[in-house]
């Protein structure tokens, strides 16, 4: 079987589990704690949701970051419409989650797809942002007119990004809420009540004070060691940097070193959010590419809006204001940048920890770990 084939059956399978079908035990493994009797740290914490035959839209916030590094993770946010012939995807969509992408099951057609699924993922899950604001918006239309409502549920899913293959793997899901559509809603869930699954929590990520700086002293020590031990190896690292800095700065900081930067953190102080972006070719080229993609939703959104329903435009026109407040920021400078990712060569990413405007580069090794711990590997920001 090919690995697309593959990945197929699986996604079926993972939909026959959400429908209590009997799925092989392999598949139950792979899926972990899916009843879990509070919500998984992958879940934001709160939000707001509406769908109707016009338009499926939620926005939400995780209050701390729900994704690791252990191995890299997608997150898909889904709206399953239980009747086929509810509504059907009229064109347009929009997301401010990293490295967005589309995913829909969608065709009533199919006599063996007995839900729709209206979903928007992300592809780079771990650049979430806690405190931040994420929306999802795909445009609809009537499916089919005598079917005037649906069961729906509102899902996240857990995913393995699996790079290079175009496809992710599910590990686990959790129903936000189940209700009739059309209808709206929001959730609110406390963070104490998190879980992680059968996920460990391991405290490698310190708050701040004195456990920063013991954290940073330890880190630095593995580094120097396995450069000792394979200066030839290449691993990927996370750099945090001493101070908030522009793109040319970061351009100019990594000219001297064979490391190939990979990706930027960054927070806009000014306009209260923050995020992240990939790299190809320099920082500052892909802060250009960066604003011109949003420039292009943004065309799209108001294209969107000259054709939307009364009862579409305030969602779209929330979705516009964010995305022309978004271009802005990033083309005003306010893009801060105090993390990147790179790769390189063990004894180069020694030679970059020397450098004074470094505070850590943090490779990811973690030998001491329990296996399926949570390990939150993310730049410390600036003064922390």
């Amino acid at each position: 079987m090919s690995g697309e084939a593959s990945l197929r059956r699986i996604k079926r399978e993972v939909n026959c589990l959400k429908r209590n079908c009997t799925v092989p035990v392999l598949l139950l493994l792979l899926a972990g704690a899916v009843a879990a009797t509070s919500h998984p740290d992958y879940v934001p914490d709160s939000g707001y949701y509406y769908i109707s035959k016009s338009y499926a839209y939620s926005d939400f916030v995780w209050n701390e970051q729900g994704f690791n590094e252990w191995y890299p993770e997608a997150y898909e946010h889904e709206f399953r419409v239980e009747n086929t012939g509810f509504a059907k995807y009229a064109g347009y969509w929009s997301s401010n989650l990293p490295q967005k992408y589309l995913d829909l099951e969608d065709d009533a057609q199919n006599s063996a797809n007995t839900w729709d699924e209206f979903v928007v993922g992300s592809d780079d899950a771990e650049a979430t942002v806690p405190g931040q604001e994420y929306w999802m918006y795909i445009d609809l239309s009537d499916q089919d007119s005598s079917v005037v409502s649906s069961r729906t549920i509102l899902e996240a899913e857990l995913k393995w990004d699996l790079p290079g293959t175009g496809a992710n793997w599910p590990v686990d899901y959790y129903p936000i809420r189940d209700f009739t559509a059309p209808s709206s809603g929001t959730w609110n869930f406390a963070s104490s009540s998190s879980t992680s699954g059968d996920r460990l929590m391991v405290m490698l990520r310190p708050e701040s004070g004195d456990e920063v700086e013991r954290y940073i002293s330890q880190r630095k020590k593995v580094l120097r060691k396995l450069a000792e031990e394979m200066p030839e190896g290449i691993m990927h690292a996370v750099v945090s940097l001493d101070s908030f800095a522009s793109t040319g700065d970061v351009d100019s900081l990594f000219r001297d070193y064979r490391v190939e930067v990979k990706a930027v953190w960054f927070e806009a102080r000014g306009y209260g959010f923050g995020g992240g972006f990939d790299i190809q070719g320099s920082v500052t080229e892909s802060l250009d590419r960066k604003i011109g993609d949003l420039k292009a939703d943004m065309t799209r959104t108001e294209e969107a809006l000259d054709k939307a329903k009364r009862d579409e435009s305030a969602a779209l026109l929330r979705v516009l204001r964010r995305q022309e407040m978004m271009i802005l920021a990033l083309s005003e400078g306010a893009a801060e940048i105090y993390g990147v990712e790179v790769e390189g060569r063990l004894r180069e990413l020694q030679k970059l920890q020397e450098n004074t405007r470094i505070a850590l580069v943090d490779v990811k090794y973690y030998p001491d770990a329990p296996r399926g711990a949570k390990i939150v590997q993310r730049p410390i920001l600036p003064g922390r």
